[in-house]
């Protein structure tokens, strides 16, 4: 049985808004060229615009086979590789903060700290992690992280890496 978990854009909204608004001018330019170095512009406006327009990223599990693939799409086609799930025993929810600067024109910076939840799967001895869903939000990578675990039947683990020896 397979389960999309997410499919969303990869860009932000503004980034869509400007390749909506950079498509649109360069099927202006296309038709209404009135010289031939207007062709190559609208060309590469409608180029970058529908590139950006088209590109997903997702998550599908397929709980059968105990796979998982995280894929990105353009254009349609998806490009990704399926992962076995059999070397990670567990799943569990880190957190990092995310810090970030905002100024206008370099004056009075203001800087944002933001929490990042992270899903990941966990090998035997939290030695190997794979990050397989991020949110800023902590209910939704809660409840990823529940609908994850349930399709794969992992155990959810506080992660507790192994310390390294101190070299003599």
């Amino acid at each position: 049985m397979k389960k999309t978990i997410y499919f969303k854009p990869s860009f932000p909204p503004l980034g869509s808004f400007l390749s909506v608004v950079a498509t649109i001018s360069g099927i202006y330019l296309l038709i209404d060229a009135a010289e031939d170095s207007y062709y190559i512009v609208g060309g590469l406006l409608c180029f970058v615009g529908s590139f950006v327009l088209t590109a997903f990223e997702g998550l599908i599990i397929d709980a059968s086979e105990k796979k998982v693939l995280k894929y990105t799409t353009t254009f349609g086609i998806k490009k990704g590789k399926w992962i076995e799930v059999g070397g990670y025993k567990a799943i569990s929810l880190l957190s990092n903060k995310v810090s970030h600067n905002r100024s206008v024109h370099g004056v009075n910076p203001t800087k944002f700290t933001d929490m990042l939840y992270k899903v990941v799967l966990l090998n035997s001895n939290h030695s190997k992690k794979f990050v397989i869903f991020e949110s800023l939000n902590l209910e939704n990578a809660t409840a990823k992280l529940t609908e994850i675990q349930t399709l794969l039947e992992l155990d959810k683990v506080r992660y507790n890496p192994p310390v390294a020896k101190k070299r003599k």
